[in-house]
């Protein structure tokens, strides 16, 4: 069952996106309830047996797609996912399952007695591989298969070892913590690769859970841990890892979580290796329309821009100033006709700009 009819021609417009090439409006990527009742999926089993179950996954993300309007750039999407903490697991972490997320339960004591290796055998990775190949067998076209979610770097040393015991680790043993955490990005740097071998030959392109396409490789790079940190802390530990983490991705939008990170953006805005920001201002924050000047400084830095808005920011983007190229608003409408009124503005409003120029 085909979800959107135009498929060729919305992967052709991030193509335009990531070339900054999207002169007509910005990307949209706008979801809504299509009117469709959604079904009420059973499973009979542990929370882990149902994670793990790959046509339990496969069953609820069509019965998603199938109640979904896709508007603008919107794409059918699925990616394996055993949760945010899966790059740990694959590294010798524990994952506990919950209702509706996962976490990795720290194992490590004493970072003198922890030398990080990648092993294929891993229970986690084959997992992660297995529903892949069963996902790119299953899409037939009609979405797409994404990446699983990889936290590497600062946010993987969080999740072997408790964000509060790391921070002291900062002072305790910083040499160690920097061995170690040069070691996970050479885990990654594996990880990345065959991560990207399990769609050769069976998918063009990839994406990943920010829902963006690239014809080519793409991820995102992100360090949540940064939200933690001072200016100080982030220059001795976080900055080069991640600019090594860009490097070895390539084509990347960094994942700017929470009010506490925004601190770092000039920093991380420096970085060539950076191509884009995800600017997550966070739950009890103002929403999209609030943080104008904050995209515009993304965006005079040569940035990349994708935001989640509410329905309410949409007008006051538009007529912000800023240049469409190179811009993705995501969102999610409460119709069909809330979504298409919202991509009619955009082309309106937009058309309007160029006749001004």
């Amino acid at each position: 069952m085909s979800y959107v009819e135009n498929m060729g021609e919305r992967l052709a417009s991030y193509e335009a996106y990531w070339e900054k090439k999207n002169h007509d409006r910005p990307i949209l990527s706008i979801c809504a309830p299509n009117g469709k009742q959604r079904k009420n999926l059973e499973f009979h089993g542990t929370l882990q047996e149902r994670w793990w179950d790959e046509e339990y996954c496969l069953a609820s993300a069509r019965n998603s797609m199938e109640t979904t309007y896709f508007a603008g750039e919107a794409l059918p999407i699925l990616c394996p996912n055993l949760g945010p903490d899966v790059f740990a697991a694959f590294l010798g972490s524990e994952i506990v399952y919950e209702e509706s997320t996962s976490y990795a339960k720290p194992f490590v004591e004493d970072w003198k007695q922890v030398h990080i290796t990648f092993d294929e055998g891993n229970a986690y990775w084959q997992k992660i591989c297995h529903m892949t190949e069963r996902f790119l067998e299953e899409s037939h076209g009609d979405f797409l298969v994404g990446l699983t979610d990889i936290h590497e770097g600062m946010d993987a040393l969080v999740s072997m070892r408790g964000p509060e015991a790391l921070c002291m680790d900062l002072y305790d043993e910083p040499d160690e913590v920097k061995r170690v955490l040069g070691e996970v990005q050479e885990a990654f740097t594996t990880i990345l690769e065959k991560s990207y071998g399990l769609f050769e030959g069976k998918q063009k392109g990839t994406t990943n859970w920010m829902g963006i396409y690239h014809p080519g490789k793409w991820y995102v790079s992100s360090s949540d841990f940064i939200y933690l940190v001072s200016p100080e802390v982030f220059e001795e530990f976080s900055r080069e890892s991640i600019r090594r983490e860009a490097e070895i991705i390539g084509n990347n939008i960094y994942h700017l979580d929470g009010i506490g990170s925004k601190r770092h953006l000039e920093k991380l805005l420096e970085m060539p290796e950076i191509h884009g920001i995800q600017w997550v201002y966070g739950a009890g924050q103002p929403t999209a329309a609030y943080w104008i000047d904050t995209l515009k400084a993304i965006q005079d830095a040569g940035k990349l821009i994708e935001i989640t808005c509410e329905p309410e920011d949409m007008t006051a983007l538009f007529s912000s100033g800023l240049k469409p190229e190179g811009v993705r608003y995501s969102l999610w409408a409460e119709s069909r006709e809330q979504a298409d009124r919202i991509i009619r503005e955009a082309e309106e409003a937009y058309k309007k700009t160029k006749i001004f120029l």
